[in-house]
């Protein structure tokens, strides 16, 4: 029988209509058995996931967002591909149609934390976790998913479970990332708070000039009203982006 894979969707109620178009492709999954956990509580996303973690039974962990969408063979290949080699962790190519682009996002065939330390990481809902991964990471740090970040928790989540594997990438597009909310930001404070924090947790670790980038960027990002900053990590390079657009209260 194959092993039951656990896929953990955080959510809120104002996205029900991408939350069914994220269930419909799950439902047309190659394989199975699945299992969907719907996260509704009315939190950060972060930590509506390490309710989801608590809440499954899979052998295996995907997490997933809710506008974003898989490609049908998605979980068969990535099983088949740790069962066959021993994998603990992997990832796949995705697509990023977020802040109205297409991109193609690709990771190295092979890699661990150094990579992500100096090039980042998006793409949460492309990995797939052993559960003794998980279990591992939350025995170590008491969480999966830091819950005091909010806006780099991939990022942070990634250096520390790379710290302890090396992950996979199969090459091959695995899903699809959205953003149909165009209304949503992360609060300012938080967002820079986070950022605070892994200046603070991997300050010394960090490459000196990207940690010198952080401090005007931030700074500008409390003070302008006009302004959004959005870092973005993707073919293997750092693009800190100043986007102008105007917030809306």
């Amino acid at each position: 029988m194959n092993p039951l894979v656990s896929i953990i969707i955080p959510t809120i109620p104002s996205r029900n209509k991408s939350l069914q178009e994220t269930i419909q492709s799950i439902n047309k999954q190659t394989y199975t058995p699945i299992e969907t956990i719907i996260v509704n509580e009315k939190l950060p996303a972060n930590i509506q996931r390490n309710i989801g973690i608590k809440r499954s039974k899979g052998e295996y962990l995907y997490f997933l967002d809710d506008d974003d969408l898989y490609i049908k063979d998605k979980i068969q290949i990535q099983i088949q591909y740790m069962e066959k080699h021993n994998v603990n962790v992997s990832t796949t190519y995705w697509i990023d149609e977020r802040f109205n682009k297409i991109r193609l996002v690709k990771t190295p065939k092979y890699f661990s934390y150094n990579y992500v330390l100096h090039e980042g990481y998006r793409g949460t809902g492309a990995l797939m976790f052993r559960r003794t991964v998980v279990d591992a990471i939350i025995e170590r740090y008491g969480f999966f998913f830091d819950p005091e970040f909010e806006g780099a928790d991939e990022y942070d989540l990634m250096l520390r479970v790379t710290k302890q594997y090396n992950c996979d990438t199969i090459p091959k597009i695995g899903y699809i990332a959205r953003c149909v909310d165009k209304n949503f930001t992360v609060h300012k404070i938080k967002k820079v708070k986070s950022l605070m924090k892994l200046l603070q947790t991997y300050g010394n670790e960090f490459p000196f000039k990207k940690s010198l980038m952080y401090i005007p960027l931030m700074i500008l990002y409390l003070l302008s009203p006009t302004f959004v900053i959005r870092f973005e990590s993707f073919k293997g390079k750092c693009d800190f982006t100043v986007i102008k657009e105007v917030l809306k209260t």
